[in-house]
């Protein structure tokens, strides 16, 4: 349903969801992803996130009420840049509703997601010198 890793020499937690969720997954994965945004924080300042999403239907209106919790506690431990890759435009529209801020993106494309990380990187100071 969910798979969560850091990559502590580019400084971007990568997440893999998939499937369709309950209320009971989707509290699992906020607390783990918490948890571990909080340690990478902690030790590595601001990171980035690219979220492969690519397998993650369209979700309840419950789930995705709770993803907008998510994001705006996300928001409060780390101003990274977040990309999120979807497998259709329907998708794309449900994240963007559901997760609209400047920090993050949705992209149909995983190389156009990474180079807008990438481009976000380069253009914050905080990037090169936090961690």
């Amino acid at each position: 349903m969910f798979e969560i890793r850091f990559d502590p020499a580019q400084r971007v937690m990568h997440l893999t969801l998939s499937g369709f969720w309950t209320m009971a997954t989707v509290v699992r994965f906020a607390a783990e992803m918490m948890l571990r945004a909080t340690m990478i924080r902690a030790r590595y300042g601001t990171f980035a996130t690219l979220s492969d999403a690519r397998d993650f239907p369209i979700q309840s209106a419950a789930v995705s009420e709770r993803f907008e919790r998510i994001r705006a506690r996300g928001l409060e431990m780390n101003l990274g840049p977040t990309a999120i890759v979807v497998a259709s435009q329907l998708s794309k529209l449900q994240a963007e509703r559901v997760l609209k801020t400047e920090q993050v993106r949705v992209f149909l494309d995983r190389a156009a997601a990474e180079a807008w990380l990438e481009a976000q990187w380069a253009l914050h100071p905080w990037a090169a010198t936090e961690g």
